[in-house]
Order: C-alpha cells, then sequence, then structure tokens
C-alpha cells in the first residue's frame, strides 16, 4: 500500500531524514546515498532496500518508475523538504510502530511485573536457591552499575542519552564501559532482571529474560543502530565489529 507524506528532521549534512505520513501513522527512517547532487537522488529505506530514483531534468523533478521488493511503481509521492522531489515508499507494518516507541526503562518495568505476575500465578514452577538474597543482589547491582556506567560516558562525550531519539546523537561513544558493550545501558537493565528472577526463583521468570533480548533487540537496538550508521558511517561499521551489542 502507498501513502502520500513529507520529510521532517531533514539533515542535510548527513543526507538523511524521516518520511511522515499525511494522513498519521509512524515516522519512516529514509536517507539519500547522494548528497547534494542535483541531477540524481536515490533514496533508500534503512534496511538499505532502494525506494525511488529520481532524475531532476526540470523543475520540479520528474517522476520515476520507484521499486519495492515484490514490484515496480510509478505513483510517486510529493515531499517538502529543502529540494522539491517526488519518491514512493511503502507503508509502515505494524512492527515498526513499536520502533522506539516504548521508554526502555518501562520495558523492564513491564518484565519485571508479569516475571512476578507468573511466578505467584503458578507457583508449582519454583525452586529453592542456596543463597538467593545474595546472588538476586549481586545481580541487581551489578546492573546498576553497568547502567550508570553507560550514562556517565554518554554524559562525558556530551551526547543525548534518550533512547527515543538517537538521531540526535551528536558524538558516537566508544570508550569506557562502551569497548566491552555497544549496548552497556541495556545489558545492566538485563543484569537486573536476572537478579529480579533469581529472586522469585520462579522458572516461568526466568523465560523473560530471552523475551526481553529479543523485544530490545528488534524495537530499540535495530533502530538506534540504524541512525548511528547514518550519522556516523564507517565509524559505527568499525565499531560494530570490535565491541559486541550485549557483551
Amino acid at each position: 500500500m502507498r501513502y502520500q507524506g513529507k520529510i521532517t528532521d531533514w539533515r542535510d549534512d548527513k543526507g538523511f531524514g524521516y518520511v511522515t505520513p499525511n494522513g498519521g501513522g509512524p515516522k519512516v527512517f529514509v536517507r539519500s546515498l547522494s548528497g547534494s547532487d542535483q541531477r540524481k537522488t536515490l533514496i533508500r529505506e534503512s534496511n538499505g532496500e532502494e525506494i525511488c530514483r529520481l532524475e531532476r531534468l526540470e523543475a520540479p523533478f520528474r517522476r520515476q518508475n520507484c521499486r519495492s521488493k515484490n514490484s515496480v511503481r510509478e505513483d510517486a509521492v510529493s515531499l517538502d523538504t529543502h529540494f522539491q522531489s517526488e519518491i514512493e515508499i511503502e507503508r509502515a507494518t505494524a512492527m515498526h510502530v513499536l520502533e522506539l516507541k516504548i521508554p526502555p526503562v518501562a520495558v523492564v518495568l513491564a518484565a519485571a511485573a508479569l516475571m512476578w505476575l507468573v511466578a505467584w500465578a503458578v507457583s508449582a514452577f519454583k525452586f529453592l536457591l542456596p543463597a538467593r538474597d545474595l546472588v538476586a543482589m549481586s545481580f541487581a547491582l551489578a546492573g546498576a552499575v553497568t547502567s550508570a556506567l553507560g550514562v556517565v560516558s554518554f554524559r562525558r562525550a556530551r551526547t543525548t542519552v534518550n533512547p527515543m531519539k538517537p538521531e540526535l546523537s551528536s558524538s558516537l561513544v566508544t570508550s569506557g564501559i562502551y569497548k566491552l558493550s555497544r549496548n552497556p545501558m541495556y545489558l545492566g537493565f538485563l543484569l537486573v532482571l536476572l537478579g529480579w528472577a533469581v529472586f522469585l526463583s520462579s522458572v516461568l521468570a526466568f523465560l523473560f529474560l530471552p523475551a526481553f533480548i529479543l523485544y530490545m533487540n528488534r524495537f530499540q537496538i535495530d533502530p538506534e543502530e540504524r541512525a548511528l550508521a547514518a550519522l556516523f558511517g564507517q565509524e559505527f561499521t568499525a565499531y560494530k565489529a570490535r565491541a559486541r551489542r550485549w557483551l
């Protein structure tokens, strides 16, 4: 399905922005690979798929065939930014709606509440763990320290710590705790949840840990890393090769 929209938050220096549907809905991340080229502009979605190729023969841009995975369409849409152009993009799926929409702290709290609920409701899966309180506290404390170190590194670099707006990052942080993990704040949250699962001593509670990782990978970390790749290019690619996503 196709829709009309406008490019918002466009950055000429980086060559990317967001397309906002006219009828409402989530923004779609797009970037131009040809920079300030006045003759031709290639727009790609964040996953690298070519959306459409525009050639300026005379103002305004001529309508061109736009490719998607399964078809070629000519019904480009009008965009209003620093340049007038026409592109075609696919309507975001329901999965895209959740990207960068729920603060990670809220995800942690929701996971913790569900872990407690299943541990309380299904007591048959509980088990005894020696030194339970000490082990649980150790994991939780390690998680809190790990997350705090991540925040401190961001503050020192004077870049945003807002996980909902990765495109506002002013610098790529690769020092300190970020030498060990690309996402120490989220790793810290995972350790806190691990400590909580130990305290609850329920097999079912532990099942929420891989679910938390899968959710964060898909809806938080993936879109963050797409934005960072657009901002910092090869610098971020090299960093990804040096540091693991979690640990």
